[in-house]
This record gives C-alpha cells, structure tokens and sequence, in this order.
C-alpha cells in the first residue's frame, strides 16, 4: 500500500500518493508541444519581412529568407515600374532597410521580378561600396546598376510555352 504525505487526513481530502505525484511530474508527455505550434514558430524565423519610414509612410523593402544557411535580403518587384532608367539602369534599394538587413545577418540581395522570373543578385556590402546615394522623394536609396549585378535568366509567364 502507498504511503501518503499527512497520513493523518482522511482519504477523501487527501493529496495523492508521492509515488503518483512523482510520476505524473516526470511523464514523457509533461513537456509535449503539439507540432502545428512548433511549425509555425519555425516559419516565422525563416523569414522576415524588412520594412522601413519613408516620408510617404512605412514600406515593405524585402523579405529576409534563410537559404543555405546564409540570410538573403530578396525583392520582389516589377522591372516595368522598378527599373531605375536615369542616369543609367539601374536596380535601387532603400537605405535604412538595406541597413537592417545587414544587421540582422543578410549577405546578399536579390531582386527578382515576378512577371518574368528573371533574378539578379549582389553581395551587400558590394552595393553599399560601388552603389550610388539618391533620393528622388521616396527616401535615401542606394543604386547599383545593371552591369554589376549577377544575373539568372528566369522561366516567367512570358517564356512559359512557346509561341505556334
């Protein structure tokens, strides 16, 4: 027969035998998280979206996403409205975002279009030392143009299925 703590109490409003306590407080099952939590903690610090004060509010600069173990900055934007053309193409990214990025860890960025899929990308401390400062009304930017960036020819809707 168990003993229990206060023997001297009826059975009715005693506490449970120390061997129970014991066991329920060591039970595989004590520390149990269900996995949809644990997935969606995990997808939250996979990526990060990077905004930034511009003085027409706050704007989205990119996500961050982890990729090889490597935090890259990425954009996705629309090269018809993106595509800095004066003095020379160029794509631009928000200063103080590119900031952020930097600080929490990113090491590159990439600028992906989405109706082509075409992605070019750069390392950044490659922008932030060749890139030019601007400001056209939309904050403090920084450009590097086309012929610096790395290029990856993509698969987009256009190219998708070839003409008859």
């Amino acid at each position: 027969m168990p003993t229990y703590e206060g023997s001297h109490r009826s059975r009715i409003g005693s506490p449970a035998p120390v061997a129970a306590r014991k066991a329920v407080a060591s039970a595989p099952f004590a520390s149990y998280q269900p996995p949809r939590a644990k997935s969606r903690a995990r997808r939250r610090s996979a990526r990060r979206v990077v905004r930034t004060m511009t003085p027409q509010g706050l704007k989205r600069v990119g996500v961050l996403e982890e990729r090889d173990g490597r935090l890259v900055l990425v954009r996705k934007v629309d090269a018809k409205r993106h595509l800095l053309q004066f003095p020379e193409q160029s794509w631009a990214v928000d200063a103080d975002g590119l900031e952020q990025a930097e600080a929490l860890g990113a090491e590159r960025v990439e600028v992906q279009d989405a109706k082509t899929g075409n992605v070019w990308y750069s390392p950044v401390d490659y922008i932030r030392s060749t890139g030019h400062h601007f400001n056209r009304g939309w904050g403090e930017q920084i450009a590097l143009p086309l012929t610096r960036w790395s290029f990856l020819p993509g698969r987009g809707k256009r190219n998708a299925q070839l003409p008859f």
